[in-house]
C-alpha cells in the first residue's frame, strides 16, 4: 500500500456502516489493492477518465461523490448510479474484471471492492441505502449476485465479504426484508435491518439466499439453493432450507484436485 492509498483505507475503516463488524485491514479482510490510487471526484470533467477504465456514471452525482480506483485497472464494465445523492464513495482495487452496477439510494454510502479475483469475470448488482456500506475484500469473485444494504432505526448497516470469497450465480444477499414485520400486541418491529458478514474464503453455491443479520464463518461452504437465516460457523458445509450444518472440519479449493501442499496452505490462511 502506498501513502496515497491511506485516505481510501481510512474511509473504509471509519465509515459508520462498518461500526459493528471487523475492520478493513484485520485478518480475513485485507485492504483494497491500491498500489497506484487515482482519486476522481465525480464531475463532468472526470467522466471521461472513468470511462477509460470502464466505469460509467449514470445520471447526476451529488456534491462530494468520489471514485477511487487503481490507475492501472482497465476493462471494467461497471455502472454507478449516484442518483443526485451527496458524499457517496466507490473504491476499486487492482484485480480481475468487474462488471455490473452499484446504485446509491441516499447520501453517504460507500461501496468498496478490494480487487476481484481472476477465476472468472465478476458480475454484481449492489444497492446501498443512505449512510450504508459494502466491502468485498481482495480475491472476491461473483458469477452473478445481488446485494442489498439498508439502514435500521439506529443508523447505517453493512454487508462484507472476506478475502477470497467465491459466489456463484443467482445468489441473493440482503441485510433487510425491506418491509416491516411487527408484533400486533406490542407494535414492536421484529425484523430490523442487520449487518451481513461473510468470513474469508467462504463459498456460496448456485441459488443461495442469505438473509439479514447472518454471519458465515471463514472457510465454510453453503450448498446449492440453500436459504441461510441463521449464523453458520467456520469450516463447515451447510445445505437446505433453512440451511443446516451437514459436515464439520471442511473447507474448499478453487481447483478441482488440489495437492496436499496447496490444501495445507489454504488451511493455514484461514
Amino acid at each position: 500500500m502506498t501513502d496515497l492509498a491511506a485516505p481510501a483505507i481510512e474511509r473504509l475503516q471509519r465509515h459508520p456502516g462498518f461500526a459493528r463488524v471487523p475492520k478493513v485491514g484485520e485478518r480475513g479482510y485485507e485492504p483494497p489493492r491500491l498500489g497506484d490510487p487515482l482519486v476522481l471526484p465525480v464531475e463532468e470533467a472526470t467522466r471521461g477518465r472513468l470511462l477509460e477504465r470502464g466505469v460509467t456514471v449514470n445520471g447526476s452525482a451529488g456534491v462530494g461523490c468520489v471514485v477511487i480506483v487503481d490507475a492501472r485497472l482497465t476493462g471494467l464494465e461497471l455502472g454507478i448510479g449516484f442518483r443526485g445523492h451527496d458524499d457517496c464513495t466507490v473504491i476499486i482495487g487492482m484485480g480481475g474484471p468487474l462488471a455490473g452496477e452499484v446504485n446509491f439510494w441516499g447520501p453517504g454510502g460507500l461501496a468498496g471492492f478490494g480487487g476481484c479475483g481472476t477465476m472468472h469475470g465478476s458480475r454484481i448488482a449492489l444497492t446501498i441505502n443512505a449512510g450504508c456500506a459494502a466491502y468485498f475484500a481482495p480475491g472476491f469473485t461473483s458469477v452473478g449476485s445481488q446485494w442489498l444494504v439498508e439502514e435500521d432505526a439506529s443508523g447505517p448497516c453493512c454487508v462484507m465479504a472476506g478475502d477470497d470469497s467465491m459466489v456463484s450465480w443467482d445468489v441473493w444477499c440482503r441485510n433487510s426484508d425491506s418491509h416491516g414485520i411487527f408484533d400486533i400486541a406490542s407494535l414492536a418491529l421484529i425484523n430490523p435491518a442487520r449487518d451481513l458478514v461473510l468470513g474469508a474464503h467462504v463459498w456460496l453455491g448456485q441459488g443461495v439466499r442469505i438473509s439479514r443479520g447472518v454471519t458465515i464463518g471463514a472457510g465454510s461452504i453453503i450448498g446449492l439453493g440453500a436459504v441461510v437465516a441463521q449464523d453458520i460457523p467456520a469450516r463447515v458445509a451447510a445445505v437446505g432450507t433453512p440451511a443446516r450444518v451437514v459436515r464439520e472440519g471442511v473447507t474448499w479449493s478453487r481447483g478441482r484436485q488440489p495437492t496436499e501442499a496447496q490444501m495445507r496452505a489454504m488451511v493455514e490462511r484461514l
